[in-house]
């Protein structure tokens, strides 16, 4: 892993995975993900959670998008950077989180 991204990313963020939108704990640098609560938080109340935890772990909308591509497609494609273009839409992905 390209050792800029462990300044530009948190060690880890929960996000929501479509179809589904199941709660999902991605971690800095490792493929993949993990299910949160074996999937029983899922649909708003998923994205709900994703939001408040991602708030306490200081996770921003474009740190969480970023950890979501670097996870599945690679830390070295440039999606896993949060400066990327890709990402400049990001937000909360709920209201309730909204500043």
């Amino acid at each position: 892993m390209n050792e800029s991204l462990s300044e530009e990313l948190p060690e880890m963020c929960v996000a929501v995975l479509k179809p589904g939108d199941i709660l999902i704990g991605i971690r800095r640098g490792v493929s993949g993900y993990f299910q949160m609560y074996d999937g029983m938080v899922q649909g708003e109340a998923a994205k709900i959670v994703a939001d408040r935890m991602n708030k306490a772990l200081n996770v921003t909308p474009r740190q969480r998008e970023a950890m979501l591509v670097g996870s599945m497609m690679g830390w070295a494609c440039p999606g896993a950077r949060p400066c990327s273009d890709l990402h400049e839409n990001a937000a909360p992905y709920t209201t309730e989180a909204a500043p």
